[in-house]
């Protein structure tokens, strides 16, 4: 009979502080099968910073009554993890389109990098009220801004310009945005008769420095009045 039992060592050879015998995830006891050999499946929970582990196998088994013990050492490696990726810092760079009526929901594209690609995992806040992430990736969130008047009339001077503040959510940890972008949100939506009308805001592309028009406005000319018959 005979047995492995596997520890994590630092490069020399030597035992991990107290503080580290926990980061070696697995079964660490195997026994010997009929062909003298044990299989292992390990991870190593954290990584070996600006060091390298080592595997020990210490292997004690019996030959002809008399007890033995071996130690191997394993060839020294690191353990890199991509634990900062997936949690990094979002970086947006541009939000499309950056403005939208008050009273209406309105689908934005918002652009940039580091973003969880699950949209349960990214949040966005627009002035401080969380929007429905539609998809996400790691460059592209697509997410339906809440309208700023909901359910009538209320005392809100429009224009109004919100920050919007993308979030990495993981179990864990939470990492927001340090630069968050702009959305404006400007007055009455046009009719729901879109296809004869349209509302155009003047000044929208502008940085919003000047008061929004939204009147309505026909899609086409009115029709010209019939010529007048002149009698000789």
């Amino acid at each position: 009979d005979g047995l492995v039992v596997v520890t994590l060592v630092n490069d020399n050879g030597t035992a991990l502080d107290d503080s580290q015998q926990h980061i070696l995830d697995g079964h660490t006891h195997k026994q010997l099968d009929e062909q003298h050999r044990a299989a292992f499946s390990l991870r190593v929970m954290e990584t070996s910073s600006a060091t390298n582990f080592r595997l020990r196998f210490l292997i004690t088994y019996t030959f002809k009554g008399v007890r033995f013990e071996e130690v191997i050492l394993s060839r020294p490696f690191r353990v890199d993890s991509n634990r900062k990726k997936l949690t990094a810092t979002p970086r947006p760079v541009s939000l499309m389109p950056r403005w939208g009526f008050a009273e209406r929901a309105t689908e934005v594209w918002l652009r940039g990098s580091a973003f969880q690609s699950s949209s349960s995992r990214v949040q966005v806040h627009f002035d401080g009220v969380r929007a429905h992430v539609l998809t996400a990736s790691t460059n592209l969130i697509t997410c339906r801004v809440p309208p700023l008047i909901d359910g009538g009339a209320a005392d809100v001077c429009l224009p109004k310009t919100v920050n919007v503040v993308i979030t990495n959510a993981t179990v864990d940890a939470k990492h927001t945005c340090r630069e968050p972008l702009q959305f404006t949100y400007v007055g009455t939506a046009p009719p729901s008769t879109s296809d004869l009308y349209r509302s155009v805001p003047t000044g929208v592309h502008q940085q919003m420095s000047t008061p929004l028009a939204t009147a309505a406005q026909p899609l086409s000319s009115p029709p010209l009045p019939p010529p007048r018959l002149q009698h000789q």
